[in-house]
C-alpha cells in the first residue's frame, strides 16, 4: 500500500493491491480498500465473518470434524492457543466478578453458603431479607460477645455447622463478628460456648 492518499488508477499504475484514499467508505471506515474492485478492506472483512458464522451455524459437524482434525495435527499449537484464550477470559471474567462483588458482596457469600450446604447434602435456603430480620432480630449485635456489628466486620455463621450436618436455612444462622467466627470455625456450637465460659 502506498504511503500517501493516492486514487485507484495510481494504485493500478503502482501495482499496489489496497490503496487509501483518505474518504470515508459509506459505512464511515477511512481505512484501506481493494485496487481490484475499489471496495472497502474494513467492509469485506466484517461481511466475510457474519457469512462465515452463519455458514458455521448451520454446518457444526463439518465445523466441529475440521476442529478436531486441527488439533490431532498440531497439538502442541492447540494447547498454547487453548492456555491463551482461557486466560484472556479468565482475566474478563476475574475483572467483571471483582467488580460485580464489590458492588454485591452478600449476594456471593449467599451463593457461596447454598454451594457448601449442597456439597455436603444438608439442604436448607435463605434469602436476603432472612438475613436482613436476623440481623434486626439481633439489635445489630454479635451473638457471642454483643460487639456492635454496625462497627466491626459481620459475618453470617451457621450455628450448628454444615461440617456437622447443620442446614443452611434461616433457623441455623446467626450474625457474628469477623473474630468470633474466625475462632468458632466449624466447632460445635456447644463446645465454642465452653470455650467462651457461656456454659459449664
Amino acid at each position: 500500500m502506498a504511503k500517501e492518499n493516492i486514487y485507484r488508477t495510481q494504485a493500478r499504475a503502482q501495482g499496489l493491491p489496497r490503496y487509501k484514499t483518505g474518504q470515508p467508505c459509506r459505512h464511515g471506515h477511512n481505512g484501506e480498500r481493494y485496487t481490484k474492485d475499489s471496495k472497502c478492506v474494513a467492509c469485506v472483512a466484517k461481511l466475510a465473518a457474519i457469512t462465515g458464522k452463519r455458514w458455521a451455524e448451520k454446518n457444526l459437524e463439518k465445523v466441529r470434524a475440521k476442529t478436531l482434525r486441527w488439533r490431532e495435527a498440531n497439538p502442541e499449537q492447540w494447547r498454547e492457543s487453548n492456555k491463551r484464550s482461557k486466560q484472556a477470559r479468565q482475566k474478563i471474567y476475574t475483572d467483571r466478578q471483582r467488580a460485580d462483588y464489590a458492588l454485591n458482596p452478600e449476594k456471593y457469600r449467599t451463593v457461596e453458603r447454598k454451594r457448601r450446604a449442597q456439597m455436603y447434602g444438608n439442604g436448607g435456603t435463605h434469602t436476603a431479607d432472612d438475613l436482613a430480620e436476623i440481623l434486626k432480630t439481633q439489635n445489630h449485635r454479635c451473638a457471642h460477645c454483643r460487639a456492635d456489628l454496625k462497627k466491626t466486620k459481620k459475618h453470617v455463621d451457621h450455628i450448628m455447622p454444615l461440617a456437622r450436618g447443620g442446614s443452611n436455612g434461616r433457623e441455623n444462622l446467626q450474625y457474628l463478628c469477623a473474630p468470633c467466627n474466625h475462632s468458632k470455625g466449624a466447632k460445635h456450637p456447644i463446645d465454642f460456648a465452653r470455650e467462651r465460659g457461656l456454659l459449664l
